[in-house]
């Protein structure tokens, strides 16, 4: 494995790190917006998008490596 992959395997992880943590905060924020301020039932808070950006950060994290191998080819 070449300096690049590991460089860019370690850019990758911290981008999907930082669009998971982003999801959980807007979960929660969601969550205490929605329910706790609100008394809006669950269905009707819109949960969609923080669970959609929580399966691409892991989704990202998880294919770190084949997309760092992919990158780091013309390199």
């Amino acid at each position: 494995m070449s300096h690049y992959q590991k460089l860019a395997i370690i850019i990758i992880r911290m981008i999907a790190v930082g669009i998971t943590l982003y999801a959980l905060v807007m979960t929660s924020g969601v969550l205490v917006l929605g329910v706790i301020t609100l008394n809006a039932p669950l269905e009707m808070i819109g949960l969609f998008f923080p669970v959609v950006f929580m399966i691409l950060g892991l989704v990202l994290f998880a294919l770190s490596k084949p997309l760092a191998a992919l990158i780091a080819r013309g390199l």
